[in-house]
């Protein structure tokens, strides 16, 4: 459920948050009922909708990251045409660790640039409850969490995750060969 939130300030047309509903980890119980858990103890990440142009600005720069039950959710429902996706190992300045996440415009380092979902000013994945954490928890006055990352590496590296990294590697050197 979505609730108005009078504690985003800024240009934003749109700002509602939403509690992350508390689940023990990340989950999907069927690929049209996704649901994300975010909580660890105390802490609670919010989600967040703005279509403000600094958040915009967000998309145009760098694709955002998410779960492998995310990316899995997106290559399911037909979202990920060949090349939408690839592998990137440059994700946090602190923490290493490598993710699938979708295609960015740079030709020189496709993980930068507008983001491959991003059209007419704003992401096609997120009408249909497929945008990635990263780009749900980022708002355009606030830094994203920290943790958040902490969470990215610990889902890529389980056998699911380590799956879509080979699957999309495999797919994207298949494409570059014709």
């Amino acid at each position: 459920m979505f609730v108005k939130s009078p504690m985003i300030p800024g240009p934003c047309k749109i700002a509602y948050c939403r509690a992350v509903p508390t689940l023990p980890t990340f989950g999907i119980d069927s690929l049209s009922n996704i649901f994300y858990g975010m909580e660890t103890k105390s802490t609670l990440m919010k989600e967040f909708i703005c279509d403000c142009a600094e958040c915009q600005d967000l998309c145009k720069r760098v694709p955002c990251m998410g779960t492998p039950k995310e990316i899995q959710a997106i290559i399911a429902k037909g979202y990920a045409y060949p090349n939408h996706l690839i592998v990137s190992h440059d994700n946090d300045p602190i923490l290493e660790f490598t993710v699938v996440r979708p295609r960015g415009s740079r030709t020189d380092n496709p993980t930068q640039g507008a983001c491959v979902f991003y059209k007419n000013g704003k992401c096609v994945l997120h009408d249909v409850g497929l945008k990635p954490v990263e780009g749900r928890v980022a708002i355009h006055d606030r830094s994203t969490p920290r943790l958040l990352y902490h969470h990215l590496k610990r889902a890529w590296n389980t056998k699911l995750g380590r799956q879509l990294i080979q699957a999309i590697s495999n797919e994207n050197a298949a494409s570059k060969k014709e």
